[in-house]
């Protein structure tokens, strides 16, 4: 590279101090770094209110450390107890990725494919369109594409067994052509837990505990909510 002659020493001080002052600008930023966390109790507390959030439970993790955990506000609005970071929250169709890596659990056992057809484990399911009954896959189960709309009404907030359920689902005409679209079924992943309820011999949720909770030590969380009505699974630590 030539050296330019007009970099004068004048220039060169001017450098320096630019770079010293970029220097300091660092540091003070580091050292406002220091408690990444502060404030942060006050940001969640003014969400709670500006939603209108009855309560939560924030973690954070850093570094595999747990860095911040708290709970805010009520489990109910108008009682007197209060969130903490050990109270039990569903967490709803976070489910269906357990669900899935069950499967996939059987999958590298051996004892299924991902492309068997529904019914080879399932020998009574049916839908409303025989070749659909016939052609769907475990695969199509778990990526939302068997050609059904939604058939939530069928189960929510309805006294029914999942043997019902899935009954009910031969009625249900198809919302668009197998494996051409998609639209989120949450019956599906019921007959998908169907499923590793045949092929491993014990019920989704037994399965669900044995492995993927218990071998993660997740002693605290449970695989239904008919399980938390039924014990004191409420921690206040």
């Amino acid at each position: 590279m030539r050296y330019n002659a007009s970099y004068s020493a004048t220039s060169f001080r001017c450098a320096i101090a630019v770079a010293l002052a970029l220097s300091s600008g660092f540091a003070t930023h580091l050292i406002a770094q220091e408690s990444p966390l502060s404030g942060f109790r006050s940001y969640v507390e003014q969400a709670v209110s500006d939603w209108h959030v009855p309560g939560l439970a924030v973690v954070v993790v850093k570094d595999g450390e747990v860095a911040f955990s708290e709970g805010f506000g009520e489990r109910q609005l108008g009682e007197s107890a209060g969130v903490s970071s050990g109270t039990l929250f569903a967490i709803g169709s976070t489910t269906k990725a357990m669900t899935a890596a069950a499967i996939g659990m059987l999958v590298d056992e051996g004892k299924m494919i991902w492309d068997d057809p529904v019914t080879k484990h399932l020998p009574d399911f049916q839908l409303h369109d025989p070749y659909v009954t016939r052609e769907i896959t475990i695969r199509d189960l778990l990526t939302h594409r068997a050609g059904l709309g939604n058939a939530d009404f069928l189960w929510y907030e309805r006294e029914a067994s999942i043997d019902d359920i899935l009954f009910r689902m031969r009625y249900a005409e198809p919302a668009y052509s197998m494996r051409s679209g998609f639209i989120y079924q949450n019956i599906m992943y019921a007959a998908a837990g169907e499923v590793i309820s045949r092929v491993s011999g014990m019920p989704w949720a037994e399965f669900i505990q044995a492995r993927i909770l218990d071998p993660l030590g997740m002693t605290a969380s449970i695989p239904t909510a008919a399980t938390l009505n039924s014990q004191e699974c409420i921690r206040t630590d």
